[in-house]
């Protein structure tokens, strides 16, 4: 009994128990951190990744209707590339949600997931003193996605003053592919497609292919070209002027008078050798065209303004093939098809014609131009003009992009773009090759309209 009563009065080596559970109390801290650290860290990695998924099907709904099983696919394709090998990965994949609303064109996107507590959980014996086994999270975004049907012509400036720009043809190619990439899925399929587009190359006219037996009136030079519509039906809207079936189409002219050389040729008919591609989803066939362009003639730009509103206009759904008949237009408050058209030019709209009476009393087509540009009152310019304002005046927004040639900044070509456009934002100058690509780049995106929103 002493003996015991001497261990119990004896004070040496107390601090010791005493530093063990202190000691004990520190790496649970510290472990603490850690645990708290990881699980912060996979709820950023996870916030990321909801970002990037929810980006990624908001642009594939601006462009293509999708299933509910699509979407899944598709976000947790996005969760594979940008999540990485992680032990809560498939947890987090197994947990995404989704919410679209196509009313407001918005979708939400939802995940959670857990990590086991190394250290709080002390092997299953510090749960209740010191926290939980395992740490849940999760996180949430929500962006926006047009909803709306897009149908965009594209009308293409392929004269001879485009090969003034080193590389210039190959430029407008490069920045039509921009467009059509941004703009087409590769998944798209005619019923699906949210967003078609038509291709519009334009000189003198244009190549209207397989269309003119169905379109031209009185002579036919047995070309496919057609440049402008006679005097009646010029700002007609429709393929038909009458009952008859007469639409006013010209194809060339029997004489033309050059006037800045105050001198009569011959007929002159220098259409593009690429035929108008109509509105499609078909990426395939848009590359083909874009590859197919090359440059000749001088710049008749109201046959493209003209042709880039017939290939958008309803009115024409019996001369388009079926998968390229246009929409309805809608008017209304909250409107879910929308029509654009964009029209690339260096602005020397300088040729034009006219169904005139000869000195000997008969009737022909005269065909009038330019070296350059002299004046804004030309008649090419305010036939562009009057074309554009009913196409506005149909809700058709007008992006307007003047691209730079040796011919320099002209005033006359610039004030009609701009008059031409929608606004100061849906007109665009671009000085050499790497403005005209990023101009055309940034439309294909004001196109798509997708804002990560929270």
């Amino acid at each position: 009994m002493y003996i015991f009563r001497l261990f119990a009065r004896d004070r040496q080596g107390s601090i010791l128990p005493l530093f063990g559970l202190l000691v004990i109390l520190l790496v649970v801290i510290g472990g603490a951190a850690i645990d708290v650290s990881r699980a912060i860290n996979a709820r950023e990695k996870l916030s990321y990744a909801i970002d990037a998924a929810a980006l990624s099907v908001a642009t594939e709904l601006s462009i293509r209707e999708m299933s509910d099983s699509q979407i899944l696919s598709h976000l947790e394709n996005s969760f594979q590339a940008n999540l990485g090998p992680s032990e809560w990965r498939q947890e987090a994949i197994d947990n995404i949600a989704f919410n679209v609303d196509p009313n407001n064109g918005t979708v939400v996107i939802s995940s959670r997931s857990s990590l086991p507590n190394y250290f709080i959980d002390m092997g299953g014996y510090g749960q209740k003193a010191f926290g939980p086994e395992i740490f849940k999270f999760g996180t949430s975004a929500q962006t926006t996605y047009s909803r709306f049907n897009v149908e965009i012509a594209v009308a293409l400036d392929v004269t001879n003053s485009i090969s003034s720009v080193p590389g210039g043809l190959q430029t407008v190619k490069s920045a039509a592919q921009d467009l059509v990439d941004i703009l087409i899925s590769d998944k798209a399929t005619p019923s699906t497609a949210k967003a078609k587009i038509a291709l519009i190359p334009y000189s003198w006219g244009v190549n209207a292919r397989d269309y003119v037996s169905r379109l031209v009136d009185g002579r036919k030079d047995g070309s496919r070209c057609i440049t402008d519509r006679h005097a009646k039906s010029r700002y007609t809207e429709g393929p038909y002027l009458n009952s008859k079936g007469s639409g006013g189409f010209n194809q060339g002219a029997q004489r033309f008078f050059y006037i800045s050389y105050n001198r009569w040729f011959g007929a002159q008919t220098d259409c593009p050798f690429t035929p108008v591609q109509p509105l499609t989803a078909k990426k395939r066939d848009l590359h083909g065209t874009i590859r197919n362009l090359s440059l000749i003639g001088g710049t008749g730009g109201q046959a493209g303004v003209a042709w880039s509103w017939y290939t958008l206009s309803p009115e024409w759904a019996s001369i388009w093939p079926r998968e390229s008949q246009p929409m309805p237009y809608d008017n209304s408050s909250r409107p879910k098809n929308r029509k654009i058209a964009i029209l690339m030019t260096d602005g020397e709209f300088n040729t034009w014609w006219d169904w005139e009476r000869t000195w000997w009393g008969s009737y022909e087509w005269t065909q009038r131009a330019h070296y350059t540009l002299p004046t804004y009152q030309a008649p090419s310019v305010q036939r562009t003009l009057e074309l554009c304002k009913r196409m506005k005046n149909r809700g058709i927004d007008i992006y307007s992009v003047f691209f730079e040639t040796a011919n320099g900044k002209t005033p006359h070509g610039t004030r009609m773009l701009q008059e031409c456009s929608s606004g100061s934002d849906f007109y665009y100058e671009s000085k050499n090759r790497i403005e005209l690509k990023q101009t055309f780049q940034n439309i294909a995106r004001k196109i798509q309209q997708i804002y990560l929103s929270q």
